[in-house]
């Protein structure tokens, strides 16, 4: 996902609803954009660690092609692969489950903030996935495949 589509997903979930939808109050409003405010935060900062692992593949690369001695780069890989697998565990500690939305009286508007909110508890497997085929590069190049 881009960067662009990872900023953009909180103000479609209160643009992307049926017409239908009652006007939401002041009070009901605020409480809705921060709560938004609140998960795209929380969404921002995984997108950051994904963004993060795709760096550390163009290290495994020049491994791989022999720009960087094995010492050199178990040295460096390591405790980076560490420190993020640290990281991806802490995120996925403080979102284990989908964050209920508050109750602003609008049906629509709960639902797309759930979907929401469902979306970045997603986002703790889809860095699992992404943490695994690192670790599966990582072998694969000292192993010389």
């Amino acid at each position: 996902m881009s960067r662009f589509l990872a900023g953009s997903v909180a103000i479609l979930v209160l643009i992307a609803l049926p017409a239908a939808a009652r006007q939401l109050s002041p009070a009901d409003l605020e409480r809705a954009a921060n709560f938004t405010q609140r998960m795209q935060s929380a969404y921002q900062e995984g997108m950051a660690l994904s963004f993060e692992m795709d760096d550390a593949e163009a290290y495994i690369d020049s491994f791989h092609a022999g720009e960087i001695a094995v010492v050199e780069f178990k040295a460096a890989l390591d405790p980076y692969l560490e420190g993020v697998r640290t990281a991806i565990d802490d995120f996925r500690s403080r979102y284990p489950r989908a964050l209920s939305p508050p109750d602003i009286g609008s049906k629509p508007h709960e639902d797309s903030l759930a979907g929401f909110a469902e979306m970045v508890v997603a986002l703790g497997g889809m860095l699992d996935r992404q943490y695994a085929i690192l670790q599966r590069l990582r072998d694969t190049a000292l192993a010389g495949d």
